[in-house]
C-alpha cells in the first residue's frame, strides 16, 4: 500500500526525511500534474513558473533542495524569501506565477504547501458549487487554491516510487523577495 503524505491539503514529512531526493521525486509528482510550460500571450510557450517562499533559515536548505530540481527539469522559479503563507498567495497571484510553495518546520515535521492560481477557468471552477453551471452569488475567488486531489496522487505516487534524478545546481533562481513583500504589503494596507 502506498503511503499518504497529505493531509487537509499540507504535505508533512519528519525533517530527516525531507532530502533533495524526496523533494525531487515531489518536483516530479507536481510536474506530472502541472506540466513543464504554459503558453503566453503571444501564443508561444514560456516555462512553468513556481514562487516559493519558507518561514526561516532551516527551510532556506528545502528551498534550495526544490529550486535545483525544479530548474533541472526547465521550471523559472522564484524565491520570495522568509514570508508568511498568506503573503506567499497574494504575492505568487500579482507577480504572475502559476504556482506556489510554502515551507515551514514545526518541531521535528516539515510542512509543504502548494498552490495554484485561481483565475482561470479551472480554478474558478473548483471554488463554485455545483461548477460553472452555478448560479448562486460567489463571494470572493481565492488568489490562491490548494492543488487537487488528482495533484496530490500525482505527488504521492512519485514519492512512493521515484528514486530522484540526477540535477544541477539552480543558477536561473529569480529573486522576488523585495516584490512579494510589496505585494503583500499593498494588500495589507488595502484591507486595513
Amino acid at each position: 500500500m502506498l503511503k499518504k503524505y497529505f493531509d487537509n491539503g499540507v504535505l508533512t514529512e519528519k525533517a530527516d526525511n525531507v532530502t533533495p531526493g524526496f523533494i525531487q521525486a515531489l518536483s516530479f509528482g507536481l510536474i506530472r500534474y502541472m506540466g513543464n510550460s504554459r503558453d503566453s500571450s503571444s501564443g508561444a510557450e514560456r516555462p512553468l513558473s513556481i514562487l516559493i517562499s519558507y518561514d526561516g533559515e532551516k527551510t532556506k536548505e528545502i528551498f534550495n533542495y526544490f529550486a535545483d530540481a525544479l530548474e533541472t527539469i526547465g521550471i523559472e522559479v522564484g524565491d520570495a524569501g522568509v514570508l508568511e503563507k498568506k503573503g506567499l498567495e497574494i504575492a505568487f497571484f500579482d507577480l504572475n506565477f502559476d504556482s506556489g510553495i510554502f515551507i515551514s518546520k514545526e518541531k521535528d515535521e516539515i510542512k509543504i504547501e502548494i498552490f495554484e492560481r485561481g483565475d482561470d477557468i479551472g480554478g474558478l471552477e473548483a471554488s463554485l458549487p455545483g461548477g460553472v453551471n452555478f448560479k448562486g452569488k460567489v463571494k470572493s475567488v481565492p488568489y490562491a487554491l490548494p492543488i487537487p486531489q488528482i495533484a496530490v496522487n500525482h505527488i504521492e505516487h512519485a514519492l512512493n516510487t521515484e528514486t530522484g534524478f540526477t540535477v544541477m545546481k539552480a543558477e536561473l533562481i529569480r529573486d522576488m523577495r523585495k516584490e512579494a513583500l510589496n505585494c503583500y504589503e499593498n494588500y495589507l494596507n488595502k484591507v486595513k
